[in-house]
């Protein structure tokens, strides 16, 4: 022992001995560690290609491989490289080899053709450095050697005319805007001035009848014929630059939901037009209805080019209560958690199976208007089954989505993939024909030893035209009080894929600010408010409020609520189990791990007024540590798993926990369902908002064609639309009548 010691102490002196390297050497060094690098780098591509070639040598096709490559991982610039390599670089793999080529050079290699790659390589023979944009560059300039002189000539005199020409429109443009500035200016002043005049009939009756202030209202007549001036050169400069600018009132909402500078512009010519002829005396044009908002001021903004104030939320988020509903069917429902995320992202659940007769009548007591159907999905989908959930009906020809929480275990640690039901899945995508869809599963559905059924499952959906992605999230970034990750398999109809992304979102929260609630229900109205100001963000009360309330505790309150306040000190900030894979009543080592974030898996009752268990806290030395536990009970993983407190589980407590426990956690689906949505209608939702997260039971729900109101439209912003058509084609019926009265 003692010569180990005195050996490592050798050692140690020697190394600390060691003469330093001078800073010549430290480089020289460095160099042939990156050179080392690089060959490294480029030696793993070629490999890559090479197992590429053995894939295609056994016969698998391009499709086959391409979903390989994104099952590990790469890019689709890398799949894309990897798979024309052969075809065009095969013949050049020595000399990439030589020259050490990364692959965005060799992408861009394959890009261009036969001749500018060999000059290509010429160039990077001579100098490393060549990378992608200089092979781009080569191309271009040998594409361009290529063309005679007079085609030439012609091209840079085209060149030379746009050039003019658009200076020509931007001296048109500034002098427009300058103009469009200049009234956009008046026009505030007019407005601050006119709200300054009227504003209360008394201040209007004194400035008015007094001689004092005539000269006001003279410059302010004065400031209006300079605006009625000005609005007409610039009506005429409009009318000359966007001929067609001109829309209907009626149309304007619609038009800015899809076409906002068409919008801007109609309303911006409107403005123009009226200001023109002076019909506007103390407020500009504009409207403020319960339908639609618009405001001449902005519209001459607008053409001005002057920035707006920088204040309210990003414009591409819209109020999570305007998103348009769209149609989705959940294939594996059970007690609704999924579909409660689903329908709080937007869509409207036309229909919910599942094989478990405890869950279907979960799910009939909490919203006895959906359409809830008993099945087993491994049964074989019939064209009668799905005309039968479709209905026949215009919204169910039009499905947009698919969901379903499939299970865990055949996926989970050991898994063998026996019991799945993503087999049985595909037959119903069949059927179905949504346009969108995805499931829930266990993180080791991604795990190699399931890569085989992986690769033929993610061929079939895509052989029925969907685009696929596999997505692993982490429920505790989604607010979330556990320690959850799942795979969600998201497919989607190759139209709408470009624009589908991940969800993400950073949002932690402990498990005190889920449960407090639920858990402690015998809190005195103090700590409640207390509590419910620190984890609920409600509003504080006032101080003598707040000692009156202190003052009705009786003291086996004032001990409850100390046991309350000291169990969320120790625990409040922990993250909970995965709920889902532990089964109701815990033993053993998951007993253990709820004990660990303070909850009791035992059926012993828990804790009340008067419990003896809470006497330790009559010392004032009593500390936090070894606190009571709180009884975990469905209610509480209910909690846990983000469900709203008014759904109602089975009345039985043990069916009532194992429902708790396997159910999805609503947050989850809204997360995923909503990226979709935003893919197939292009409304955006910002996750970070806490309303768009929100869940609720939706008892109060209504289905369309009971629509009473904006709230519960299918489609919000549309009814707002259509009601502001409303409203204008009214007033035009109105001042058609009083015209033909006047005629009279």
């Amino acid at each position: 022992m003692n010569s180990l010691a005195n050996k490592n102490a050798d050692a140690l002196t020697e190394k600390n001995t060691e003469t330093p390297l001078s800073p010549r050497e430290r480089m020289e060094n460095a160099h042939n560690r990156l050179s080392k690098i690089r060959d490294t780098i480029t030696s793993r591509m070629l490999n890559l290609v090479d197992e590429v070639a053995l894939l295609e040598d056994a016969g698998n096709s391009h499709i086959e491989i391409e979903a390989l490559l994104q099952d590990c991982g790469y890019t689709n610039d890398q799949i894309e490289t990897l798979l024309q390599f052969r075809e065009r670089l095969t013949d050049h793999k020595e000399a990439i080899k030589a020259g050490n080529i990364d692959f965005s050079t060799v992408k861009a290699l394959g890009l261009v053709d036969d001749r500018a790659r060999r000059a290509a390589f010429m160039d990077i023979n001579t100098d490393p450095s060549v990378g992608a944009e200089s092979v781009l560059e080569i191309a271009r300039q040998l594409k361009s050697n290529a063309v005679s002189l007079e085609v030439k000539f012609h091209e840079a005199s085209q060149q030379a005319f746009r050039v003019a020409f658009e200076a020509i429109a931007l001296q048109q443009e500034a002098s427009f805007r300058a103009k469009a500035s200049v009234l956009f200016q008046m026009m505030r002043t007019y407005g601050r001035r006119c709200r300054y005049a009227r504003f209360t009939p008394q201040r209007f009756h004194m400035l008015s009848t007094s001689d004092r202030f005539q000269p006001f209202f003279e410059k302010l007549k004065e400031l209006k014929n300079r605006i009625v001036k000005l609005s007409r050169e610039l009506f005429l400069e409009l009318n000359s630059i966007f001929p067609d600018c001109a829309k209907p009132m009626p149309d304007w909402p619609a038009l800015y939901r899809t076409e906002t500078v068409t919008a801007y512009l109609a309303q911006a010519h409107y403005s123009l037009d009226v200001m023109s002829q002076g019909e506007f005396a103390w407020s500009l044009p504009g409207e403020d209805t319960p339908y639609y908002r618009w405001s001449s001021l902005q519209a001459i903004r607008f053409l001005s080019g002057i920035p707006p104030r920088e204040n309210g939320s990003p414009a591409r988020w819209i109020d999570p209560r305007m998103v348009k509903n769209l149609n989705a069917f959940d294939i594996s429902a059970g007690v609704g958690g999924s579909a409660l995320g689903v329908e709080a992202a937007g869509f409207y659940m036309h229909g919910l199976l599942d094989g478990s007769e405890s869950a279907v009548s979960t799910l009939r007591t909490n919203r006895s208007r959906w359409n809830v159907f008993e099945r087993d999905i491994t049964l074989p989908v019939t064209e009668a089954d799905a005309a039968m959930w479709r209905g026949t009906n215009r919204r169910a020809a039009n499905l947009d989505l698919v969901s379903g929480s499939l299970p865990v275990s055949p996926w989970a640690y050991r898994g063998d993939g026996q019991g799945e039901l993503f087999t049985s899945s595909v037959d119903y995508i069949r059927n179905l024909t949504p346009k969108a869809f995805f499931f829930e599963t266990d993180v080791g559905f991604i795990a190699p030893r399931h890569a085989a059924f992986r690769q033929a499952l993610l061929k079939q959906f895509r052989d029925l035209g969907f685009s696929m992605r596999i997505w692993t999230l982490d429920a505790a970034k989604f607010g979330l009080p556990q320690k959850r990750t799942r795979v969600y398999l998201v497919g989607i109809q190759k139209e709408f894929a470009p624009d589908l992304t991940p969800p993400r979102l950073d949002v932690t929260k402990g498990i005190g600010a889920a449960v407090w609630a639920k858990a402690f229900p015998y809190l005195s109205e103090f700590m409640r408010q207390l509590l419910n100001e620190k984890l609920g963000g409600a509003t504080p009360l006032k101080k003598a409020n707040v000692r009156r309330l202190e003052k009705k505790r009786s003291e086996d309150q004032k001990l409850y609520d100390k046991w309350a306040a000291a169990w969320i000190s120790e625990y409040g900030q922990h993250m909970a189990p995965d709920v889902g894979k532990y089964s109701m009543p815990p033993t053993g080592k998951i007993a253990a791990a709820w004990t660990k974030v303070g909850f009791d898996a035992t059926k012993k009752p828990g804790v009340s007024l008067g419990d003896a268990r809470l006497n330790r806290f009559k010392s004032a030395k009593a500390t936090v540590r070894n606190v009571p536990k709180v009884r975990l009970t469905a209610s509480i993983i209910q909690c846990l798993q983000g469900m709203p407190p008014d759904w109602v589980l089975d009345s039985d407590e043990d069916v009532a926990l194992q429902q708790a426990c396997s159910l999805r956690p609503p947050v989850m689906a809204l997360a995923v369902a909503r990226r979709i949505h935003q893919a197939i209608s292009g409304q955006s939702v910002n996750l970070k908002d806490p309303k768009a997260r929100e869940i609720t039971s939706g008892r109060n729900r209504l289905i369309p064609g009971f629509i009473i109101g904006q709230a519960d439209h299918p489609d919000p912003m549309g009814h707002l639309v259509q009601g502001w058509a409303d409203l204008q084609y009214e007033k035009a019926r109105l001042l058609a009548d009083d015209s033909s009265g006047d005629n009279d």
